[in-house]
């Protein structure tokens, strides 16, 4: 389920892929046109889905990204950096809440 607009913070830092990526036809990326893939490291059943539309607005954003993981959660806080970040270069890696441990999610458009 895609995340709910919020005002608070949280999550935590934050770090972008390198400047000037390109497509795999040589030609500079050029913004996402569709919902970007997630990558979500050393996961056991979290999940979340980020949406065109969420890129597109670039407003913060926490997600939930419990998933299936029943024994605990984590959230993802995506500011409007994270959002023009990946819509520069197709992509961004945020850390996850820290809850015993974190977890770094790759949100791809490339």
């Amino acid at each position: 389920e895609p995340g709910t607009e919020s005002s608070s913070s949280g999550g935590g830092e934050s770090s972008s892929s390198g400047g000037g990526e390109s497509t795999s036809t040589g030609e500079p990326f050029m913004g996402c046109v569709d919902d970007p893939g997630i990558f979500i490291s050393d996961n056991h059943m979290h999940a979340v889905v980020v949406t065109l539309e969420e890129v597109e607005a670039g407003a913060m954003v926490i997600y939930d990204i419990q998933g299936a993981n029943l024994g605990h959660g984590h959230t993802l806080t995506l500011t409007p950096e994270h959002f023009a970040t990946l819509q520069e270069t197709g992509s961004v890696d945020v850390d996850s809440s820290f809850d015993g441990h974190a977890h770094t999610v790759t949100i791809s458009c490339l």
